[in-house]
């Protein structure tokens, strides 16, 4: 991270980390009451959200002290849409008896424009930006993720399978990695060849929507089949369609919809850990895959037998979502050394 420039973009918290380890007992204490709601808003876990604040101020004290804020969430719906954010995530392994609201992100994105269907409610929409950066003539703003790995841990101090991969930034930052422009085709013959489902068989979880109270409705439904089922109507993360009350999109407006994929390059330097703080919009992140020969998996397994046990090495994590905003007015004045600055310090 050092040696790329990279450490305005990235930190990698120790283990005994004591912000880090205050995030990880708030963690362990709402854990149960809030994995069969699997995600949400910010406010539905507040004091996580408190302890995951003071990470990020801890693991960036480059920014100005006494000019920033650390908000909880991205913001970048409108007000009246809050209580449907997606602010944070549990993502676990497939096998379990609840699975995972959102799966892995194996597709490396970046915030906010990681969806890939153009019915997801919880995507931004045009206006975004003013709704999650206000006054920007006056506040600069930063996204920031906290992803935390819940699941066990290898002798190396990784998780066992599928890590969080995030992508230096190239050139320190100065410059972004090439992308290509995609469009996304899910009808239901692909969404079957993708998910490997074909219909609900309420014995096998894989074919469920994920998250609790989503069981009934095939994973790639694109109607609202699920709201008498206590589902809200609304899809999740590229699955399922809009709220009840949306207007349909179009032809024209889906035709128009697009993504961003990486280019692949030589120079792309990834990063994992077992919990990172990152700028989620400059660095490309996503769900990645180890490749290992077969006597260094077993090596591992051999030093930790609980290893052998698919549901042990599976992994168990959250990822929570955040605003930096730095008040420039208040930075300029104390970096000159008389305070507020011009406008006062916000």
């Amino acid at each position: 991270v050092d040696a790329a420039g990279a450490r305005d973009f990235i930190a990698l918290p120790t283990a005994d980390d004591p912000a880090l380890l205050n995030l990880r007992s708030k963690l362990e204490a709402g854990w149960r009451k809030m994995e069969p709601v699997g995600c949400g808003h910010a406010g539905l876990w507040p004091d996580l959200f408190e302890a995951g604040q003071a990470l990020v101020k801890a693991q960036f004290p480059q920014f100005p002290a006494g000019a920033v804020e650390v908000l909880p969430g991205t913001g970048w719906l409108a007000p009246e849409l809050q209580g449907s954010a997606i602010d944070w995530v549990m993502r676990r392994p497939e096998g379990h008896v609840v699975t995972s609201k959102i799966h892995f992100a194996t597709r490396l994105h970046r915030d906010p424009d990681s969806w890939t269907n153009p019915r997801t409610p919880q995507r931004p929409r045009d206006g975004w930006t003013d709704l999650a950066m206000p006054e920007r003539e006056r506040y600069a703003y930063r996204f920031v993720n906290v992803w935390v790995a819940r699941s066990a841990i290898d002798p190396t101090g990784q998780v066992w399978q599928s890590p969080l991969l995030v992508c230096l930034p190239r050139d320190a930052g100065a410059r972004e990695w090439a992308f290509d422009r995609r469009k996304l085709s899910m009808d239901d013959a692909e969404a079957e060849k993708e998910f490997k489902v074909k219909g609900i068989d309420p014995l096998k979880p894989a074919t469920w929507i994920p998250g609790a109270n989503r069981m009934l409705r095939p994973l790639w439904n694109g109607g609202n089949a699920d709201v008498k089922f206590g589902g809200g109507g609304g899809g999740i993360d590229g699955f399922g369609g809009g709220a009840e009350d949306e207007e349909p999109l179009g032809a024209e407006e889906l035709a128009r919809f697009e993504f961003p994929e990486l280019t692949p390059d030589p120079g792309q330097v990834f990063v994992t850990g077992p919990a990172m703080v990152f700028d989620s919009f400059d660095c490309w992140h996503g769900a990645g895959r180890w490749e290992e020969e077969d006597r260094a998996t077993k090596a591992l397994r051999d030093k930790d037998t609980k290893g052998r046990q698919p549901f042990h090495r599976a992994r168990c994590s959250i990822e929570m979502r955040f605003r930096v905003r730095i008040d420039m007015h208040a930075a300029r004045g104390a970096s000159n050394g008389n305070g507020g600055g011009e406008g006062g310090g916000g």
